[in-house]
């Protein structure tokens, strides 16, 4: 449902923000208090095309802001949607970017101690709408483009105006509505299954038959390069040594003289390195032993220690010497190369480099070999395999299309009895002489689509003596309302029996049916204007009751000009103009019981609100608490306090709330008059 919706900028809507609950929630005012144009916010945000002529005036921008609380399966619809665009452009309509406009955002609305309301996830949208420029469009704070809104908004919003495209004049939402209303949705998930492996094996089929080279070259292709690689059969590792190896044997006779000369000078040489060093030892022992022996005692004076540390370091270095001596002997014998093993080298090293060019790392070699055995495996097999994935395509066809005359025979079944049952809502809904008939025709592709081979189109025709025709070209906004209101009623109600005479089990079924639950809905929010438009009396409350009763299963949110309608609600919103700093703005308040009184009392007696006019209001409020909450008592009716003022008599709603009952405020999501104040714009 949405549960919070700010508008800002939008004409007569300087800056309103509204907390929603589910259920039935109206919508009253006088008219051109602005009521349409919380419709128009509600465009908007279901992916409409944004016109600077809707902007206030003074204003840069207009923005919107609005919050969805998803329950499943609608939540796992909105994911779908969302799940291929990632994380789009956001550029909408527009030459340039949005400049001046400042940055949208959307304030999370959430019970008191921070639960999600319905348990489900929480979705923000987030529209600007710049004078001139570019929009930007955020959900979730990812930015998107108007076309993925326009997807998504089909799954959140359905706007049932008279101006307003309507998801029910689109050929597949009347199909989904035929399988809805009627019971199909187990014919139909076994069907989606199987076209959904129908279309996979067809997808094998095609990879099958389009290599991307020619098989009988490819095979040879693949076969040579295995050969290849089995007979190199490279090592782990050998590549890098046979490089280190091959730079060393090109430069052997270098390094061969060089490994003799510095074994000559560090050992073997007359006056080599290790023999110098072991002179210096010997004439250094010489010297400390003649100072310890000379006859007067005494001794040459030396610094503590330094001889042998000199000795040490000494005998240190004639090691060093000799082991460096020892390597180099050791790399005199490591160049000395047979005739020809460069050459060999060579042609080894340059064998794996070509390997290394065709197939990657050398080390990985297994697993390109084991690589190329599937690859060739699978295109020597390819005639084989491609002659079996066709005889599975081909018997998930014959499947899906036995599926598809079976879903389609129970649809040809299920539409005239819909139709019907439709038919009889409208003669209730002040269309008496209105016809709906349900057309089922088989589709022009031959292919089996998604739901089948169907085609289907609701036609009307409002008037005695007049054909069908397409609802979508025939019915006026006023008369789309009341057709999605008694689709809706038939739906709940389980109205249009099965071949074998029971009602269709659907989703939801078996639940209390309190505000805001019952039958599952596709739909998060659906909003009604001018349903009402031309009746009153019983037509009226008709029309009340089946709202209430839509709003059960899905949020519905209603304009309406009529008492008997308001007076159904289990939230009334009050929308009125009001002059602040010299101009005209649109606040929208919720009422309280005592508030809904004098609201419904002005509907009925216009600008002069009369006591008996309070006296029906009451009535109306018990009527219509009886009607929806048969089991719930009815307090006795309180009278307002009242005092004379402009236009007639006000309530003085501070007083009058004290004294409302506790159940007529289960009629009304009641908010403190502070948080109606910050819900405003007075």
């Amino acid at each position: 449902m949405l549960s919070y919706l700010r508008i800002r900028g939008l004409a007569l809507l300087d800056d309103v923000a509204l907390e929603l609950g589910p259920g039935l929630t109206v919508l009253t005012g006088e008219t051109g208090a602005g009521k349409s144009i919380i419709v128009d916010a509600l465009a908007l945000i279901r992916g409409g095309r944004g016109r600077a002529e809707l902007i206030r005036s003074g204003a840069d921008a207009c923005l919107v802001d609005a919050q969805f609380e998803l329950e499943e399966p609608l939540a796992g619809r909105v994911a779908t949607v969302l799940g291929p665009h990632g994380s789009p452009s956001g550029e909408e309509e527009g030459p340039t970017a949005v400049a001046a406009a400042p940055q949208a955002t959307a304030t999370r609305s959430t019970p008191s101690d921070g639960a999600n309301v319905t348990g489900g996830r929480a979705l923000v949208i987030q529209r600007a709408v710049p004078r001139t420029g570019r929009g930007r469009i955020l959900i979730d704070t990812e930015l998107s483009t108007q076309s993925v809104l326009a997807e998504l908004g089909e799954h959140l919003i359905d706007l049932c105006s008279q101006h307003e495209h309507q998801s029910l004049t689109r050929p597949a939402r009347q199909l989904a509505l035929l399988d809805d209303c009627t019971g199909n949705g187990p014919l139909l998930a076994r069907y989606e299954a199987v076209h959904t492996a129908y279309l996979d094996a067809r997808r094998a089929c095609s990879a099958l038959a389009t290599p991307n080279h020619d098989p009988a070259g490819r095979v040879g292709y693949l076969r040579d390069q295995l050969d290849q690689l089995l007979a190199a059969a490279p090592r782990p590792g050998e590549l890098r040594e046979l490089r280190a190896r091959v730079a060393l044997l090109r430069d052997a006779s270098a390094w061969s003289e060089f490994a003799n000369e510095a074994r000559e000078a560090l050992y073997d040489g007359d006056e080599a390195i290790s023999s110098g060093i072991t002179l210096l030892l010997a004439r250094l022992r010489e010297l400390s032993s003649r100072a310890l022996e000379r006859e007067d005692g005494s001794t040459t004076p030396q610094p503590p220690g330094l001889v042998g540390a000199l000795v040490a370091e000494l005998e240190t270095a004639r090691a060093a010497t000799a082991e460096a001596a020892q390597l180099a002997s050791r790399l005199a014998a490591d160049v000395e190369i047979e005739p020809g093993e460069l050459q060999a080298a060579e042609e080894r090293l340059h064998q794996l480099c070509s390997l290394e060019r065709r197939h990657g790392d050398l080390d990985a070699v297994d697993e390109v070999i084991a690589t190329l055995e599937q690859d060739l495996e699978s295109l020597e097999h390819r005639e084989a395999r491609l002659a079996e994935a066709a005889r599975q395509a081909n018997e998930l066809r014959d499947a899906t299309l036995t599926l598809a005359a079976e879903l389609s025979r129970a649809r040809v079944g299920a539409a005239i009895r819909l139709g019907q049952a439709i038919t009889r809502e409208l003669a209730g809904l002040h269309l008496r002489s209105a016809r709906l008939e349900v057309s089922v025709t088989r589709a022009s592709d031959d292919e089996p689509g998604p739901r089948g081979i169907d085609r289907v189109e609701l036609l009307f025709s409002a008037n005695p003596g007049e054909p069908l025709g397409p609802l979508s070209r025939i019915a006026s906004g006023g008369e789309l309302s009341r057709v999605l209101l008694a689709i809706k009623h038939v739906a709940a109600h389980s109205l249009v029996p099965t071949d074998d005479g029971t009602q269709p089990r659907r989703r939801g079924e078996g639940r209390a049916h309190e505000p805001g639950r019952g039958a599952a809905s596709s739909v998060a929010t659906y909003v009604f204007d001018e349903v009402d438009a031309g009746v009153g009396g019983a037509v009226a409350a008709a029309i009340a009751q089946r709202l209430h009763e839509a709003a059960r299963g899905s949020q519905v949110l209603c304009i309406t000009h009529l008492p008997q309608v308001a007076a159904f609600a289990d939230t009334h919103l009050s929308v009125q103009k009001v002059l602040r700093d010299g101009r005209t703005i649109t606040r929208v308040a919720q009422l309280d019981p005592a508030e809904r009184v004098e609201e419904l009392a002005r509907m009925l007696g216009g600008a002069e609100v009369t006591e008996s006019a309070r006296v029906h209001a009451r009535q109306l409020l018990t009527d219509g608490r009886r009607s929806t909450r048969p089991d719930e008592p009815v307090p006795p009716a309180t009278v307002a306090p009242s005092r004379p003022g402009k236009g007639g008599q006000r309530p003085i709603p501070a007083n009058a709330a004290e004294k409302t009952s506790k159940a007529d405020r289960a009629g009304s999501r009641t908010v403190p008059r502070d948080r109606r104040r910050a819900m405003s714009a007075a």
